[in-house]
């Protein structure tokens, strides 16, 4: 897609040049073309005038027009038989070109009309118009006769600038008028200094041109269903970028006021006829009617006044540019900077009437020496002639923002009558004119890098704003920032991009803000997933596992060497049974918002079903570094793997692997896991390194478990064991116990430790709090892959009926605090008597689906709903955490006598209010089998809910009153 307007015409044009003789063809960049087709050949007559002189575009414009602008003469007979066939549709006839038989150069009206040029009946019958040009292309004859000139005629034309409209077309056509080359007073040309004045050098370069070019053919295409738009002036660009509609329906992306490829703060009202283009607009900011911004950075509580033309600016937090205000900042070569500042109506290029901020500037240039803003010598060169385009009166600086303060502080000068006298608070050593910056010292390559440094800004800010606004994600093609996504996604599929690449892609999209590293990780990883980037899900989890593994680790003490208290340590936990609040407590949703969960631990036949050892065998003859064993609940028979070496201990991430949860355990808890060369690193000389010193250590560490439950029962057993392993090796290898307590909770846990020695001190693994072993499982199954809440581990290691919750600690809107990033928790312990003990006890009914399931495909699958801000996914997660307080609060009423009875019924509401939530979350949450135990239990219960991710596992209900758990119509 054309980036310019001149790189448009050169695609736009390319059909004209095919059919044209050999030549040179020469157009505008401040030029806007609108027409049909291009003709695709013309008669041999035609052709041969063609090569001969200049073949014009011409196309009818209104008389105010065609006074700023080359007119043609030709035959009007001709052009209203043009006309005629145009208005038939035909346009092989409409095309046919006109011999112009003179051409006027920003002629007065009545210049129109007593040389025959003003045409009547374009729109209505009675209208006035012109045909006015725009590209043309100069024939191959007329080109060598120029190039010959050039080469006998050097010295005349030497330095000297002539119009390539004017002094080209003038002379041509069968009634050329030169009378034009005596005047050369609206002309500012840059002369050499010779012993003639520069006035009299311009007359003879343009005598020298008309000499060559007299009566030449000036050939007309007349363009009949064109539109001519010129850009040449600031008025004209301002009228035709804000208040032209027919002009703005030419963009890629019209809508009115014109907001394109720039990104507005949604405070800032945009007025009618305004037009941003590229452009970053933060909140606080006020943009007067009729403004054009193109390339500019607009900071916090700015003002832009009306009618004002901005390019490629600054405007810093606060600042105010005046109505009518024309500022353009150049990068500078060297590393410096310029700022021209005007009034949108200055004249530039008259000798004697040119103004700079509304004041004549010869004026000006002594206002600004009264304030010592300008140094004492000339603002023009010997023979130069006074006018704003050449006078040196822009200050250059070392930055942007003080050239651009400088420019604001100059144009208040200029515009105060009262001129106060006070000194330039700038220090005033280098100026520029507006020739001399444009022409001799602007860094085009700067340039691009700060619209490429723009154009990012943009985009992260585009980001941002899209995020903040947590839309869906299949919303984000709707949105009018769509052109900035879908670039996103095409930069990402073009490349063919690994997943590292893409990476890198989201790190230059979404920087880092100082403080909020963990949350802009969050984002980047929502934004791979909302775009469909390539690689997305995978970039997602590890974004996430990033954030928990290395928070998590922060927090985790090591033991150092020390005499251990114990050969081994049995740790036995309960299962857990979750009632409400489940998905809110998973990453990245803790992370962001407040997670609430209803559990309770809970016994199976009585017993804790889930066991951990960690043990220094002492069995004779060799043994591994570290042995892992594990114990078939069904079979009862018990398999070991052996670890030797780092690469062994490493595959932690198979969670189909019997021995993956030990493995990832221990990856943990040999801590800085991600940072170890496993080639290079020595497991064994590392484990006698740490461990060697325990009195009980002979080279070898177990790690045993056992779970009384089915795997995928959806009770909690994984992340209940990782805690218990995590338990065990503490207790293990630091030498003494591990009893955490508060005021709101204690342990629900069974330890076994052998020899039961008491330690005499009191050690640091006092200091680690239940919080830290949570979300230190939260890390390890994300080494695993698997992923996972909080839920289990804090819902099966705590005593009670719990309404656990948990606070975000990443927030792009604060500070992170490193220690406070991951979630911290708060328990609120339900007081049941004795009595409503029993009863809870007997009305409870769980019953195993005969499906096991591994948690990993549905975490995964809501995660990602998450993250994608999917269509109603916030607002069950909301409602989910809602339920599970209005659960814990039923069961906190005090209903009289009924007492609990009348609670469980309430609850038993609430559960099933809480199943179609679920259900929300994830439609396939139920399978048949589940569909199946819920239809058999309805009659029975007041309300069922499937335990943990659900899709299998353990159907848990709430029996009514007087229904016995051993009933043969319950156990059938």
């Amino acid at each position: 897609m054309p980036a310019t307007v001149l790189e448009a015409q050169l695609v736009q044009l390319s059909a004209f040049a095919k059919a044209l003789p050999p030549g040179i063809f020469v157009s505008s960049a401040d030029v806007l073309l609108e027409y049909g087709d291009a003709p695709l050949s013309y008669d041999a007559d035609i052709y041969e005038a063609m090569e001969r002189g200049i073949t014009a575009l011409g196309h009818p414009s209104p008389l105010i027009i065609g006074s700023q602008h080359g007119v043609f003469c030709c035959d009007a007979k001709e052009v209203e038989m043009r006309m005629e066939a145009m208005r038939a549709g035909n346009d092989q006839t409409s095309l046919r070109p006109l011999m112009s038989h003179r051409c006027l150069q920003k002629p007065g009206i009545e210049a129109m009309r007593e040389a025959g040029a003003v045409l009547l009946g374009y729109e209505t019958e009675s209208d006035e118009w012109v045909l006015t040009d725009s590209a043309f292309h100069i024939g191959v004859e007329a080109c060598e006769a120029l190039i010959a000139l050039a080469k006998t005629k050097g010295d005349v034309l030497a330095e000297c600038e002539v119009d390539a409209y004017g002094d080209f077309m003038q002379p041509l056509g069968r009634k050329a008028d030169t009378s034009y080359l005596d005047r050369v007073d609206h002309l500012a040309s840059v002369t050499s200094s010779t012993n003639l004045d520069g006035s009299e050098r311009l007359r003879l370069a343009r005598r020298a041109v008309a000499e060559v070019m007299h009566g030449r053919p000036l050939v007309v295409i007349p363009l009949l269903t064109s539109r001519f738009i010129h850009l040449g002036t600031i008025p004209e660009f301002l009228y035709h970028t804000t208040m032209d509609e027919k002009c703005l329906r030419l963009l890629p992306a019209p809508n009115f006021p014109v907001k394109m490829a720039s990104y507005i703060h949604s405070s800032v009202e945009t007025p009618p006829f305004t037009t941003i283009m590229l452009s970053s607009i933060e909140q606080g900011t006020c943009i007067g009617q009729g403004s054009c911004l193109v390339k500019c950075a607009v900071q916090e509580g700015a003002t832009i006044g009306e009618r004002c033309a901005l390019y490629d600016v600054d405007i810093y937090n606060g600042a105010k540019v005046p109505p009518g205000t024309f500022m353009h900042t150049l990068p500078l070569t060297g590393g410096k900077y310029v700022t021209i500042i005007l009034h949108v109506d200055d004249v530039m290029k008259s000798k004697t009437s040119s103004t700079v901020c509304g004041v004549l500037v010869e004026d000006a240039v002594k206002i600004l020496r009264k304030h010592n803003a300008l140094p004492s010598g000339g603002a023009w060169g010997v023979e130069q002639s006074h006018t704003t385009t050449l006078a040196t009166i822009y200050r250059v600086a070392n930055e942007r923002y003080a050239a651009e303060q400088y420019a604001l502080w100059m144009a208040s000068i200029l515009r105060n009558e009262k001129q106060e006298e006070y000194a330039c608070p700038f220090d005033s050593s280098s100026y520029l004119s507006i020739a001399q910056a444009l022409r001799l010292h602007a860094n085009h390559t700067e340039m691009l890098n700060r619209q490429n440094d723009l154009h990012e800004k943009i985009i992260t800010q585009t980001l941002y704003a899209v995020l903040d606004a947590s839309l869906p994600a299949d919303e984000w093609s709707n949105l009018a920032e769509r052109r900035h996504l879908l670039e996103i996604r095409k930069r990402c599929e073009d490349s063919f991009l690994n997943e590292t690449s893409v990476c890198s892609e989201l790190e230059k999209m979404i920087p880092i803000i100082e403080k909020r590293m963990y949350s802009t990780l969050l984002l980047r990883a929502r934004v791979a997933l909302s775009l469909r980037l390539p690689h997305a899900a995978a970039i997602a989890q590890t974004f996430l596992r990033t954030i928990i593994t290395e928070l998590s680790l922060s927090k985790f003490p090591q033991p150092n060497k020390c005499g251990s208290q114990f050969k081994q340590v049995i740790v036995k936990y309960p299962a857990r049974l979750n009632f409400a609040g489940g998905w809110t407590d998973t990453p990245p949703y803790c992370l962001e918002n407040r997670g609430c969960v209803l559990h309770v631990p809970c016994l199976v036949d009585g017993e804790m079903p889930i066991l951990a050892r960690a043990s220094f065998p002492q069995d004779p003859g060799d043994k591994p570094v570290i042995r892992l064993a594990v114990r078939d609940p069904i079979t009862g028979n018990i398999s070991t793997e052996d670890v030797n070496t780092m690469s062994d201990l490493l595959t932690y991430n198979e969670p189909s692997s019997p021995f993956a949860l030990h493995k990832a355990v221990w990856a943990f808890f040999l801590s800085s896991i991600s940072a170890l060369d496993a080639s290079a690193f020595n497991l064994e000389l590392y484990i006698m390194h740490r461990f060697g010193g325990h009195q009980y250590f002979d080279g070898c560490i177990e790690l045993y478990s056992s779970v009384d439950l089915p795997t995928g029962s959806g009770l909690g057993t994984s992340s209940i064991l990782a805690f218990a392993m995590l338990h065990s090796l503490l207790e293990l290898l630091y030498g003494e116990p591990w009893n955490w307590s508060d005021d709101r909770s204690r342990l629900a846990c069974h330890v076994v430790r052998i020899p039961d020695t008491k330690p005499d001190t009191k050690g640091p693994i006092a200091s680690i709090k239940v919080d830290w072993m949570a979300n230190a499982v939260l890390a390890i199954e994300q080494l695993m892959t698997t992923g996972g809440g909080w839920q289990d581990q804090v819902g099966g290691a705590l005593v009670g009926m719990r309404l656990s919750s948990s606070s975000p600690g990443c927030n792009r809107f604060q500070s992170e605090i490193r220690d406070e990033a991951l979630p911290s928790y708060a328990y609120h312990v339900l007081s049941f008597t004795d009595d409503e003990k029993v009863l809870f006890n007997h009305r409870i009914v769980c019953v195993f689906t005969g499906t096991c399931r591994l948690a990993k495909g549905v975490c995964d699958s809501v995660v990602a709903t998450w993250q994608r801000r999917e269509v109603g996914v916030a607002s069950a997660l909301s409602n989910s955490a809602t339920i599970a307080t209005k659960v814990y609060d039923a069961l906190s009423k005090d209903h009289g006598n009924q007492g609990l009875e009348a609670r469980l019924a309430e609850v038993g509401v609430l559960l099933e209010m809480h199943k179609h939530v679920q259900r929300e979350l994830w439609p396939s949450i139920e399978s048949p089998s589940v569909t199946a135990i819920y239809d058999a239990l309805r009659p029975f219960c007041e309300g069922t809910f499937i335990c943990g991710a659900g899709s299998g596992g353990h159907v848990v209900g709430i029996l009514r009153p007087h229904v016995a758990k051993t009933s043969p119509d319950v156990a059938q």
